[in-house]
C-alpha cells in the first residue's frame, strides 16, 4: 500500500502517461516476470509533488521535468516493493484462506453510530454537495482563479439566504447545516442542481469556458440531470487474506482518516484471525474525497470535496462494522440489502452523448 497520488505528471503533458503507480508497476514486472499491481491507499492529503520551480505555477515532484519525477517516485516503490518480495520468500508460510463480502449503501442517509463520534447522537450523512472551496483546486494543478471562488462562494451564500427566506428553515443558512456543516455548498451533486438552481440550461455563463460546464448546459437541455452527479449508492468490500483483511472504499481517504477507519474495522474484527488491515482506496466507484470531520471543518480542497458532510468519515465505520459481522458470519446465512445504484440504458448513455441542441 503505496499512498500516494497520481500526479507526477501534470495535465500540460499531452500524451498518455501511468504515472508513478504505473512506472512501478513495470519496473517491478521487468525484475520479477510477472504481472504487478500497487494498489492505492489512503492517498487523499498525500502528494509526490514538493517543490516550485520558476516559471511554473504548479507544485512539482524531483525533478523540473515531469517525466523524471514520475520515474523516480515510481522507482523508490518498486524497489520497496522488490525488498519486501524478497524477504517474504523466507517467511513463515501462513494458511491464507479467502472469503470476501460486499454491501451497497446509500451514503446519502446513513445515521451514524454514536460510538464512532464520541458518543455524540443525531449525526448522520446528506445528499451529495461541494463546496465552493473546491473550486480553487489544489496545488497540484493550475488553480482557479480567485475571482471565480468568490464569485460562486456569494452566489452560494445568497442563494442559501433566499431558500431560508422562502422556506423559514434556519438549518439552510450558511455554516448551519447539521449534515454539510460550514461548508458553502455550489453544486448540489446529489440533486443535480447548481446554488439550489434549476433550469441549468439557461445559465448566462457561456459554455466555452469549460468543457464541463457546456456539457452539463447540453445535458440540462435535453432534460437529462435527473440523476446524481456523484453516485450516492456505492459499494463496499471486505476482502479476507489469511490474517489481512482488506478495506475497499469507492473515495480518497486523506491518511488520518483512512487510519482511523483501519483501527475501527481491526477493532470489529477483535478476537477473530484479523491481524493486519489495508485500506484500497478508489475502489469499485468514486465518490470524491473523505475527510475526518475535525479536517472537514477547515473546508480546504478536501473537506469541500468531501460531499456526504462532515460526518462522511465515520459514516463509513457505521457502514463498515455491519459489513464485518456480515464477513464473520457462516456464508449461507449472508443476506444483503440489495439496492443497487441505478444503472443507464444504452439509448440513455447515447442521449449523454449527442451534439449539443
Amino acid at each position: 500500500e503505496f499512498a500516494v497520488h497520481c500526479t507526477s505528471v501534470h495535465r500540460d503533458y499531452k500524451m498518455i502517461h501511468s504515472d508513478n503507480k504505473g512506472v512501478a508497476a513495470t519496473e517491478l514486472e521487468n525484475r520479477l516476470g510477472g504481472v504487478c499491481l500497487f494498489v492505492q491507499g489512503a492517498a487523499g492529503d498525500s502528494s509526490p509533488n514538493f517543490q516550485r520551480f520558476r516559471g511554473l505555477r504548479e507544485v512539482r515532484g524531483t525533478d523540473r521535468d515531469d517525466l523524471e519525477s514520475a520515474r523516480k517516485n515510481g522507482f523508490m516503490q518498486a524497489e520497496l516493493a522488490f525488498k519486501l518480495c524478497e524477504a517474504a520468500a523466507s517467511a513463515r508460510s501462513v494458511e491464507a484462506e479467502i472469503d470476501t463480502a460486499i454491501e451497497y449503501v446509500d451514503f446519502s442517509k446513513i445515521d451514524v453510530d454514536p460510538k464512532d463520534v464520541g458518543g455524540r447522537a443525531g449525526c448522520k450523512t446528506g445528499p451529495a454537495v461541494i463546496g465552493a472551496r473546491a473550486l480553487l483546486g489544489t496545488d497540484e494543478g493550475m488553480p482557479t482563479p480567485k475571482i471565480v471562488y468568490h464569485v460562486a462562494q456569494g452566489i452560494s451564500q445568497a442563494s442559501d439566504l433566499l431558500e431560508f427566506v422562502t422556506s423559514g428553515e434556519y438549518r439552510f443558512l450558511p455554516g448551519c447545516d447539521p449534515v454539510q456543516g460550514p461548508k458553502k455548498g455550489c453544486i448540489q451533486a446529489g440533486e443535480s442542481q447548481f446554488f439550489r438552481a434549476r433550469g441549468f440550461e439557461n445559465s448566462i455563463v457561456p459554455s466555452f469556458l469549460d468543457p464541463v460546464l457546456g456539457l452539463i448546459k447540453n445535458w440540462s437541455r435535453r432534460k437529462l440531470m435527473g440523476r446524481p452527479l456523484t453516485p450516492q449508492i456505492l459499494p463496499i468490500q471486505t476482502v479476507r487474506l489469511g490474517e489481512w483483511v482488506w478495506i475497499t472504499v469507492p473515495a480518497e481517504f486523506t491518511t488520518t482518516s483512512g487510519a482511523r477507519l483501519k483501527k475501527s474495522v481491526l477493532n470489529d474484527l477483535r478476537g477473530s484471525w484479523a491481524r493486519r488491515a489495508l485500506l484500497i482506496g478508489y475502489a469499485n466507484s468514486y465518490s470524491g474525497y473523505v475527510t475526518t470531520p475535525e479536517e472537514y471543518q477547515l473546508q480546504l480542497y478536501e473537506g469541500a470535496s468531501t460531499h456526504f458532510g462532515q460526518w462522511t468519515q465515520p459514516a463509513y465505520q457505521t457502514a463498515f462494522r455491519a459489513l464485518m459481522k456480515k464477513l464473520l458470519s457462516p456464508r449461507r446465512e449472508r443476506s444483503s440489502t440489495y439496492i443497487h445504484p441505478p444503472v443507464p440504458s444504452e439509448a440513455e448513455l447515447r442521449e449523454l452523448w449527442a451534439p449539443p441542441l
